[in-house]
């Protein structure tokens, strides 16, 4: 039910029960009093100030009365001869006149040079007062004057200096007569005045030097200028009298009322009155607290009377109305209010909210059917994505929310209901490819399709994915949300990339073959073979190797042909320390041995060295195989870590297959056409015999055909003459003349071909 169906009235005077019996009664009184305690505080404020300035006024006056008292003595006693005649009459006259007078710490009469004539105190030598202040001011005044706060120097104690003229009758000044108010004495003084507790009265002079100070446990700040201090600062710049709130000497706020001291008209030092605030505003605190006190318990009886008069009246109804919401909020749609019918407030919301419940009711049986055919379709929605590996998700441009489905926080390896955003995404997205995916983000916000297969990285994983999305934009054009999908096409991508590789390998074994059944010349092959296996498999340096009955290896080609690493080869295929290689290791074993790095391998320590200078990182030797023996091998060298993966090896191994094949058919083709010339040798040999009876023809072509075929550097024929026992023979040399023949002492058979080879 909205707030705007409720009836005026009924909705001020449900206020008013529960605010304005409480408000309205507190609220006055507390105000009141409060109003009450600051006009008190400002007054008993206003009296402290006025009672500071007087206090200070009346502290003067009695330190005026000293110092005039003190001036009055002095033109008195200017007025006696013998003070200017005789020094030793007037030591006496002044030692006898103030030996009783201790407000006075001396009394004494100087020259108009300062130098001390006599004085109430005897000094112990000479003394010179040229220097004081006061002694100087007379001479230019030719009036009294008032010095500054001095330590005597024949007294010794702390005093107020004051002085006065001895004038001739010419007017002229013949000398100083002065005294040293005692100033220990002034401060008791002060303790006559009528102060309230944790009063302070302080005398200062013009420099701000502290001449008295009350209470008399504070006399330490005898003699001390507090000219610094931020209350003398206030004093002496106001040049006349006040008062001011401040921090006193003792760090202690007061409300100072302050006025100069003069004499003549000319200010000698400032008094001030320091009265404690806490002092000052002690009766206003304690009315306020008895105001405080009885407004509490008037409020403490408007409370008690509220609480008794709204029990019956609107706790209990709404009690009922409470427990009904609180039944309601648990989901029992059944809960209803039992309340008499009522023309005001209460009685008029229970009614509403029966009529509300029995709406509730219904409603809450449509969203329960509504409810579990949207879980349906979500678990259709949700069986589909699992399937199909197709996540869906929600970007809303305003506040950078991002939303995902259950499939896409498995694609992208999340638990689900993981905050996600933005960030989130790019940062999962492979390094190589995020910055594509940042640029494609920015053109669709601009307008641009989004379409794009991305690599993301779960964990150790290499995922690759499709996204595809739509942007929804407002009437202006701007982007509202944008709406996509996430498909994992991890396995068909890695299935086009298993049948591309393959296609690559193929195609490689396939440019190999071509290379291979270019010749059947066996030199030819094997040039062929190293050279396939750099330029088309990708190798940095190949060479083949066949393994000789001695345990030797013996290299047949090699590929870059200028590489200098060949002629550091020294490999067997026995089990010596040249034959624990991988061509060694290969041959003997039949299987294809992969050294991943060269620099750390044991069984490379004698080709190491010269691997590194070459760059080689990485090694492979694949066995050749014929007729099931293992022939040779075709060794391979990378500079790339790793090059030698699995899909690789077997490719080799698949090549190696193919150059062994070509090899062996190279071989049989030369060893064929061996075979095939020694029959055409021998053909025409017995033509030879066959077409001439002379035995020289005959032996003139075995001869060429022996030394041509053969390649012997000299053949001969030997006939045995059984007469005679002696040998004669034909020969044939290629390349030194024919030696001379004797008989063969040896008696053998009728005919021998001996031949050395070349």
């Amino acid at each position: 039910m909205k707030n705007s169906s409720w009836p005026k009235r009924h909705f001020l005077s449900l206020r008013y029960q529960l605010l304005a019996l409480v408000l309205l009664v507190i609220l006055p009184l507390a105000l009141l009093a409060f109003v009450n305690a600051w006009e008190q505080r400002e007054n008993a404020l206003m009296q402290a100030r006025q009672t500071a300035i007087n206090l200070a006024r009346l502290g003067s006056a009695s330190q005026l009365r000293v110092v005039a008292t003190a001036r009055d003595l002095l033109r008195t006693l200017a007025a006696v001869e013998v003070l200017r005649a005789d020094p030793a009459a007037c030591n006496a006259l002044l030692q006898r006149l103030f030996a009783n007078r201790h407000e006075y710490s001396i009394v004494g009469v100087t020259d108009v040079q300062g130098n001390l004539r006599c004085a109430s105190l005897s000094p112990s030598g000479l003394v010179n007062y040229a220097d004081r202040d006061w002694f100087q001011k007379v001479l230019q005044t030719r009036s009294a004057a008032v010095g500054r706060f001095v330590i005597g120097r024949i007294s010794g104690r702390p005093v107020l200096p004051l002085a006065y003229p001895l004038l001739t009758a010419q007017n002229e000044v013949e000398g100083v007569l002065f005294l040293g108010i005692d100033l220990e004495p002034v401060s008791q003084v002060f303790a006559a005045l009528d102060l309230p507790p944790n009063s302070t009265v302080t005398l200062i002079d013009p420099a701000g030097t502290v001449l008295a100070r009350y209470p008399l446990e504070s006399t330490a700040w005898l003699g001390k200028n507090v000219a610094d201090q931020p209350l003398i600062q206030t004093v002496l710049a106001s040049g006349g009298s006040g008062h001011t709130e401040d921090a006193g000497l003792d760090g202690l706020r007061r409300i100072y009322g302050f006025t100069p001291l003069t004499l003549d008209d000319q200010p000698w030092g400032y008094l001030l009155v320091g009265l404690k605030e806490e002092e000052a505003y002690r009766p206003v605190v304690q009315i306020f607290q008895t105001n405080l006190l009885r407004g509490g318990l008037l409020m403490l009886l408007a409370l008690v009377g509220t609480w008794l008069f709204s029990e019956r009246l609107v706790l209990r109804r709404v009690a009922h109305l409470v427990t009904a919401v609180r039944q309601l909020a648990a989901g029992d749609f059944t809960a209803r209010v039992d309340l008499p019918a009522g023309g005001d407030e209460i009685g008029y919301l229970a009614r509403v909210f029966n009529e509300m419940t029995m709406a509730l009711v219904e409603r809450e049986r449509a969203r329960q059917e509504t409810l579990a055919a949207l879980q349906e379709r979500e678990a259709t929605l949700r069986r589909a994505q699992a399937v199909a590996h197709v996540g869906s998700w929600v970007y809303e441009v305003a506040s950078r929310r991002l939303e995902w489905s259950e499939e896409t926080y498995r694609i992208f390896g999340l638990p689900p209901q993981a905050a996600v955003d933005e960030t989130t995404f790019f940062n999962l997205v492979h390094p190589e490819d995020r910055a594509r995916a940042e640029t494609a983000w920015r053109n669709a916000l601009a307008g641009a399709p989004y379409a794009l297969e991305l690599r993301i990285r779960v964990g150790d994983e290499v995922r690759w994915i499709y996204e595809r999305a739509e942007v929804e934009r407002d009437a202006h054009g701007q982007p509202l949300r944008v709406l996509g999908v996430t498909q994992d096409i991890t396995a068909l991508k890695q299935a086009q990339l298993q049948v591309e590789q393959q296609m690559k390998n193929l195609s490689a074994l396939y440019a190999g073959a071509r290379q291979l059944a270019l010749s059947l010349d066996l030199d030819e092959v094997a040039q062929s073979v190293v050279r396939a296996a750099v330029e088309v498999f990708g190798a940095r340096l190949a060479w083949v190797g066949l393994a000789e009955l001695d345990g030797r290896v013996r290299v047949v080609a090699w590929y870059p042909s200028d590489s200098p690493y060949i002629a550091t080869l020294e490999v067997r295929w026995d089990e010596t320390p040249a034959g624990m290689g991988p061509t060694g290791r290969a041959i003997r074993s039949g299987q294809p041995y992969v050294v991943e790095d060269i620099a750390t391998a044991p069984e490379m320590s004698i080709w190491r060295e010269a691997a590194r200078v070459r760059g080689f990182v990485t090694s492979a030797a694949f066995p050749l195989a014929t007729r099931g023996h293992f022939v040779g091998a075709l060794n391979v060298y990378s500079e790339q870590p790793g090059f030698f993966n699995p899909e690789r090896r077997n490719l080799f191994q698949a090549f190696a297959h193919q150059a062994a094949a070509a090899l062996e058919n190279a071989r049989l083709f030369a060893e064929t056409n061996r075979r095939l010339a020694r029959i055409q040798v021998l053909r025409r040999i017995d033509l030879a015999i066959t077409s001439s009876l002379d035995p020289r023809v005959t032996f003139n072509v075995a001869l060429d055909e022996i030394t041509t075929q053969l390649g012997v550097d000299a053949a001969c024929i030997l006939l045995l003459d059984p007469h005679t026992r002696m040998h004669a023979g034909f020969c044939r040399w290629a390349r030194f003349p024919h030696p001379g023949f004797a008989p063969d002492p040896s008696g053998l058979g009728t005919g021998l071909c001996r031949a050395r080879r070349r």
